[in-house]
């Protein structure tokens, strides 16, 4: 039944062309959006950057949209002045599937120029950055992100908008996984 369903919702919306077996999306019978090939972007996606202070220690923190949570790494954290860890271990899954072991929680001063925020982060083992800044301080701060500007804003105790530039990061830790195995010689 499942398949039927799906089937005529294929149907419906996409068009077989029988002589290339291709098929291309087009508008609804119900006034949808016109048939169009639009030519995909050629700029490419990367992680925001911006320098922060955590604790009154500098580093540079990745701003994520797609994240619901904050979380700082644990190796991080052991660099920094802090109290009152919260002890809470479980495992997640982030967008691409990979386990993220949290190991607890920690209240955080995040400094941005002269503006100074809270965030209660997750405290990971295995995260590729030192802080991912997510969806909870992005939100609660009123942050803006401008991605053809490469700059976020951030209103201070006034309200007056601050804008902090993107940066390129100093230094970028990315897992890697071999699809093949290899054996290098002695």
């Amino acid at each position: 039944m499942l398949w039927m369903t799906i089937r005529k919702l294929f149907q419906h919306c996409c068009r077989t062309d029988t002589t290339t077996s291709k098929f291309s999306i087009t508008g609804s019978h119900d006034g949808g959006v016109p048939s169009k090939f639009i030519k995909p972007s050629t700029i490419t996606s990367f992680p925001v950057y911006i320098k922060i202070r955590i604790n009154n220690q500098p580093t540079e923190a990745i701003v994520d949209t797609g994240s619901a949570i904050s979380i700082i790494h644990s190796n991080f954290l052991k660099t920094i002045h802090h109290q009152n860890f919260l002890y809470q271990t479980h495992s997640c899954q982030i967008a691409n599937s990979t386990p993220l072991n949290i190991i607890g929680q920690i209240q955080l001063e995040i400094q941005i120029k002269s503006i100074k925020t809270y965030v209660t982060a997750h405290v990971a083992t295995n995260l590729i950055t030192s802080i991912l800044l997510g969806n909870d301080w992005i939100n609660s701060n009123h942050v803006h992100l401008y991605g053809d500007q490469k700059k976020l804003t951030i209103p201070d105790q006034y309200g007056q908008l601050i804008s902090i530039p993107y940066v390129e990061p100093t230094s970028i830790n990315y897992p890697a996984l071999l699809v093949q195995q290899l054996t290098l010689p002695p």
